[in-house]
């Protein structure tokens, strides 16, 4: 249901409504829901999300999915800083003063980079 959402979601921040719709389709395909005949959700999707030890189906909701990629990325890049694909990132995504600086979180970056802060 959601490996096309999750490429695109590792590297990029989503917008809420996105994650909303994603949310959406989701629901819809997990219950049959089609735009000919809705179908009553019997379980809330509270429950849905939850991981399987807790008694739900372990489908992670977008948001908190999209959240939890960008932080992975963000911790590899700190502690994979000397590793060529995280030399061409900081190359491609942040400004020529990023490379010099101490505080990297002062200065100005892509909206893709600040994503992954």
């Amino acid at each position: 249901m959601s490996a096309i959402p999750n490429y695109v979601m590792q590297g990029a921040g989503l917008p809420s409504h996105l994650c909303d719709k994603l949310g959406k389709i989701s629901r819809d395909f997990l219950w049959g829901t089609t735009q000919e005949k809705k179908k009553m959700h019997m379980v809330g999707w509270s429950k849905i999300i939850k991981t399987k030890e807790e008694g739900g189906l372990g489908i992670q909701a977008a948001k908190a999915k999209n959240i939890a990629l960008l932080a992975k990325l963000n911790w590899r890049m700190y502690h994979e800083c000397d590793s060529l694909w995280a030399k061409v990132l900081l190359a491609k995504y942040c400004t020529q003063a990023r490379k010099n600086a101490r505080d990297p979180d002062k200065l100005p970056c892509s909206v893709n980079w600040k994503a992954i802060k």
